[in-house]
C-alpha cells in the first residue's frame, strides 16, 4: 500500500522544459548580440595595451634582474681592475 497522496513522478528531461530553456538562451543571445562589437573592441584594446613596452615598476622580478645585472658589472670591473 502506498503512503503518498500523489502519484510517482518519473525524473527525467521533459521536452517542454527543454524548449523553454532553448528559447530563453536564444532571447539572451539576441539581446546581447548588439553588445558584442563593444566587447570585442575592449578586448582588442586590452590585448594591444598588454603588448606595449614594459612599464617602469619595482616588481620583485624587476628588482632581482636589476640587482643581478649590477652584481655582474661590479664583478667584471673588479676583475679587470685588479
Amino acid at each position: 500500500m502506498s503512503r503518498t497522496v500523489t502519484g510517482s513522478n518519473p525524473y527525467g528531461p521533459t521536452v517542454e522544459m527543454s524548449i523553454i530553456g532553448y528559447l530563453i538562451v536564444a532571447g539572451i543571445a539576441v539581446v546581447l548580440l548588439p553588445v558584442l562589437p563593444f566587447l570585442l573592441a575592449v578586448w582588442l584594446v586590452v590585448r594591444i595595451a598588454s603588448m606595449g613596452p614594459e612599464r617602469e615598476s619595482s616588481t620583485p622580478e624587476r628588482v632581482e634582474r636589476e640587482s643581478d645585472a649590477t652584481d655582474e658589472t661590479e664583478t667584471e670591473r673588479q676583475s679587470s681592475g685588479a
